[in-house]
């Protein structure tokens, strides 16, 4: 498939989910407890790095924590643990001396927690007479950059293994590429439900509501449905299209009666489930703190990633829906027990009465309306506004593009399946070359490809833009209220993808719902 210059970027961007300071330091270098090399943290790039700030003197949870970390890393041999304490050079190497071979090698004086300080650690905690950092643990991914941090309340506080193994799993699922805490925006529960005329009836509005809440979720549409790529994979993205959702949830409140407004909410934290509480709303009437949102943040980009990739890697195994199951289950279970009890006690009211969703269809943005048209080929000029109780299936191609050409029979194939039905198909034509501006050569293109169906000419980009499309072919499906309920990028059928059936089941489907829009 041809992918325009400016297509939707890969690119790897910085986590945004850690805790990182911005006076980390890149690299330091601390001299060994008993001899030998110093810790030189430039030397470590490759990987995962972690950092144990312990107490001064000698304490048996920092010998304890020495210790289970060291048989954890039997188990682990790309992560390297480095334990820093602040002790003299006498008294420390007499310390370190006493645990084993292998564990006084890897303790290293950081004097006057001066590194720690660079990291962001107060050295404000009184224990036996000694001040110190309170016992902390800091992970770097391999290139050095901070993946999470757990600072300790107290001597005998310490972050058990098992949390540890957890938590830098998490890390390490999303560390490479950025993931959004609250996710895909244009999936968010609330703006579906607003979307779905069984929710719409439920809230009982009356025609001018209706027509209030129409006009809010068209103004977030047109703005959102731009960003449905880039917000996955660039934070300045992902937070302007969150931005747009929660003004949705501000607006819509205001046009709602109060009895109204709480059915809404009951609605969307169900829709939500556990990302309902990233909503500010939500975290605000929990009183959630900022460590709390920050774990509940890591914790659900960590859990969608973490279930792609099971399903990435053992599709078609069995059991795997099980296993997947007892992930997610854990995973829950792990986010809830960061919420103190009267926060649980809270979360678990937010839902209300449940709400059945069974009957509900997922709409994803209003489509976007045909613009800037040069030329119709095929047939007369359209909008889609006047093809509402249809059910639309727009293609962006070019005549020049092979993908484009292999993606005609499946396209026909539909139109043959569907004939007599309300079903539409609407082409259009968004050229690459000099070449495929040309009227002639896209009329010759269209006929050696046997296409017949209406193609909407745009030279200008003018739909290409509105769209935010950037893949050629891009198939995209419509329903009869007008909404965008799917896409698919490329060939339908590319390498057995299987799209060509996939998207013919769907139109079947779209054209057994009732025409009633939201």
């Amino acid at each position: 498939m041809r992918l325009a210059k400016l297509a939707r970027c890969c690119a790897v961007v910085a986590l945004a989910l850690t805790s990182a300071q911005a006076a980390n330091p890149v690299d330091f270098t601390l001299p060994a407890a008993v001899g030998g090399p110093p810790f030189v943290l430039g030397h470590q790039r490759g990987r995962v790095v972690v950092l144990h700030w312990l107490l001064r003197g000698d304490v048996t949870e920092d010998r304890n924590e020495i210790r289970d970390y060291l048989a954890l890393a039997k188990t682990m041999p790309g992560v390297a643990h480095v334990f820093l304490k602040a002790d003299s050079g006498d008294v420390l190497n007499d310390w370190a001396n006493r645990l084993s071979a292998v564990a006084s090698r890897l303790v290293f004086r950081d004097a006057d927690y001066a590194v720690a300080k660079q990291f962001g650690l107060v050295d404000d905690y009184r224990y036996r007479g000694q001040t110190s950092v309170h016992p902390a643990i800091i992970a770097l991914d391999s290139a050095g950059e901070e993946m999470f941090r757990y600072e300790a309340r107290d001597a005998a506080d310490r972050l058990p293994i098992k949390e540890f193994r957890a938590r830098l799993s998490d890390a390490l699922l999303i560390n490479k590429v950025f993931r959004e805490p609250r996710g895909d925006a244009l999936s968010d529960g609330l703006l579906l439900s607003l979307r779905e005329p069984l929710v719409l009836r439920e809230l009982a509005l009356d025609a001018d509501q209706q027509a209030a809440v129409a006009k809010v979720l068209d103004a977030c549409d047109s703005a959102l449905w731009k960003l449905r790529d880039t917000q996955l994979v660039k934070p300045d993205a992902a937070a302007e299209a969150w931005a747009l959702v929660d003004q949705v949830e501000v607006d819509v409140r205001q046009v709602l009666r109060p009895e109204q407004r709480i059915r809404l909410d009951q609605i969307a934290a169900q829709a939500r489930a556990l990302d309902a509480l990233l909503a500010p709303r939500v975290a605000e009437q929990l009183k959630l703190t900022a460590e709390q949102l920050k774990r509940i943040g890591q914790m659900r980009a960590a859990t969608r990633e973490g279930e792609r990739v099971m399903r990435a890697k053992e599709a078609g195994s069995a059991g795997l829906d099980a296993r997947v199951t007892e992930y997610l289950t854990n995973q829950r279970n792990r986010l809830l027990a960061l919420l103190g009890p009267e926060q649980n006690l809270a979360y678990g009211r937010l839902g209300g009465k449940a709400f059945d969703f069974s009957s509900a269809h997922t709409r994803f943005a209003k489509a976007p309306e045909l613009r800037g048209v040069t030329n119709w080929l095929n047939g007369e000029a359209t909008t889609l506004a006047a093809l509402r109780g249809k059910v639309v299936v727009v293609q962006f191609f070019t005549v020049g593009c092979v993908n484009c050409v292999h993606n005609q029979p499946p396209v026909l194939g539909w139109r043959q399946r569907f004939v007599g039905k309300d079903v539409v198909v609407l082409g259009i034509h968004t050229p690459e070359t000099e070449g495929e501006r040309d009227q002639a050569n896209v009329r010759k293109g269209l006929d050696e490809q046997k296409v017949d169906y209406l193609v909407a000419v745009d030279n200008d980009k003018a739909n290409w833009d509105a769209w935010a499309n950037h893949t050629w072919p891009s198939v995209y499906l419509i329903d009869k209220a007008g909404y965008v309920r799917s896409w698919w990028y490329g060939e339908l059928n590319w390498e057995g993808a299987g799209g060509e059936k996939l998207f013919g089941d769907h139109i079947a489907a779209l054209l057994a719902e009732p025409a009633d829009a939201p």
